[in-house]
């Protein structure tokens, strides 16, 4: 799968959404949806946040630092994903126009 070249507008509106709410809940509710929608994406970003975060399991109590640390990696996660789907969103809206 070839991933869609974002545009410029595309981030700036994607941000600009996924900024309105606040970090914590935004990447609370992305690990949500990855465990939801894509159980096997998540055991993946789980196993690779594991070490960095010191515990064993992401469910349990975590310092500050890591914290912060997997605030900001599912914050910049799901402005990825959802930049993706608008992205593609807009490519099949277009490609619907032409036809």
């Amino acid at each position: 799968m070839t991933l869609p070249t974002i545009t410029e507008d595309c981030v700036r509106a994607t941000l600009e959404k996924s900024t309105q709410s606040d970090p914590q809940l935004f990447a609370e509710q992305v690990m949500v949806d990855l465990l939801e929608d894509q159980p096997m994406l998540m055991a993946g970003i789980n196993s690779i946040l594991r070490p960095f975060c010191k515990v064993t399991d992401l469910t349990e109590e975590v310092g500050l630092d890591s914290e912060l640390m997997l605030m900001a990696t599912f914050c910049v996660l799901g402005v990825t994903l959802k930049a993706i789907d608008a992205q593609t969103f807009a490519e099949e809206m277009k490609e619907v126009e032409n036809d």
